[in-house]
């Protein structure tokens, strides 16, 4: 198994506005979704029963003001007393499972005017866990993926508080730190492309003239899910794929 770091980002669809309770900012939120994410380590497969197991490891667990971070380099929340003070401003709160998604509660501990009234417009939260993961190439839902997450260590949920944060997909920052959309999009189809077509880059076809115009069509930037990796199926059928 390998060992990862990944910094997640998806939509909070809020089921309610904000709400104040104990004199605290309190929101519900859905920290992650069974599925394909293209995070910090590429993408991977977060199935439903390994978000299912992790659900009591995120109670208490910090709720920070975007992602810790050390100069350009993303860091646990833990990874000092000062980083801690500086982005911590609030908890998880009665985390559980349902509809194939990890959810819970965000309470804002923090009392500070200015950080409500930037958060009142938030729509988006990103987790930062540590993952065990398994190498394997495949696709969910018409997603290439180049990894399993097995095991979860949470270490914080961040509450970005802009429509699109700082680490989308699309931005390149903080889920893609040091990888650009185009990188990641190409591993995860050259990896389910010789799953399906072994001998596939012992042949002609896979010059960069012919399977990169394949990609930018399947890439496909105006659709509405920012992170939402699509395979190749018009090439596959042509090749010799099956759907």
């Amino acid at each position: 198994m390998e060992n990862s770091f990944v910094l997640t980002t998806i939509q909070t669809n809020m089921a309610q506005p904000w709400q104040i309770v104990d004199g605290k900012p309190t929101a519900p939120v859905v920290l992650i979704k069974q599925g394909v994410w293209c995070g910090s380590e590429g993408c991977i497969l977060h199935p439903a029963e390994s978000l299912k197991n992790s659900v009591k490891e995120w109670e208490g667990k910090p709720v920070t003001l975007g992602h810790p971070q050390i100069g350009t380099n993303y860091v646990s929340v833990n990874a000092s007393e000062e980083i801690f003070e500086n982005y911590v401003i609030g908890k998880v709160r009665n985390p559980y499972f349902a509809n194939k998604a990890l959810r819970a509660y965000i309470h804002i501990e923090k009392n500070d005017t200015a950080l409500w009234q930037l958060l009142q417009n938030t729509k988006e939260v990103s987790v930062g866990v540590i993952t065990e993961d398994i190498p394997s190439c495949g696709s969910y839902n018409g997603k290439a993926y180049t990894k399993i997450a097995q095991f979860y260590k949470p270490d914080h949920l961040a509450v970005l508080p802009y429509e699109r944060g700082a680490c989308s997909f699309e931005d390149g920052a903080g889920i893609r730190v040091n990888t650009s959309k185009m990188e990641i999009y190409r591993e995860a189809v050259k990896c389910f492309i010789r799953q399906r077509i072994p001998n596939f880059y012992s042949q002609e076809l896979h010059r960069e003239e012919v399977l990169l115009p394949i990609e930018l069509q399947a890439i496909r930037p105006n659709r509405n899910s920012s992170d939402e990796v699509l395979l190749p199926a018009e090439f596959l059928r042509k090749e010799g794929g099956k759907e």
